[in-house]
């Protein structure tokens, strides 16, 4: 995997307060193909209220799962790891600043 960060013109890494679930990347892009959150489920072979659960934000994406959206979308599973990880980083990092 290669180096994916972002610098800003004073060489620093940017980073955002954003958090952005992997599921809802997912879920745009299912909208922007025109693709139906349960039709994909079932594609996938995955029941549509875990692959609804995914798209709230409540259940991570496994590196199975990945591998399952790589094969019917063509969007690599390191793609959707690396928001995965990103997002449980960025969660963790709030949790730990917020606590000190």
């Amino acid at each position: 995997m290669g180096n994916n960060k972002v610098i800003g013109s004073n060489g620093q890494e940017l980073r955002t307060d954003v958090l952005l679930h992997p599921g809802e990347v997912l879920e745009m892009e299912l909208i922007a193909r025109g693709l139906t959150k349960s039709k994909f489920a079932m594609d996938i072979k995955m029941y549509p209220s875990h692959m609804s659960d995914i798209l709230k934000g409540k259940r991570n994406i496994t590196e199975e799962i990945a591998l399952k959206i790589e094969s019917k979308l063509g969007i690599s599973a390191e793609f959707w790891m690396r928001l995965q990880v990103e997002y449980n980083i960025s969660l963790l990092r709030t949790k730990l600043n917020s606590a000190a």
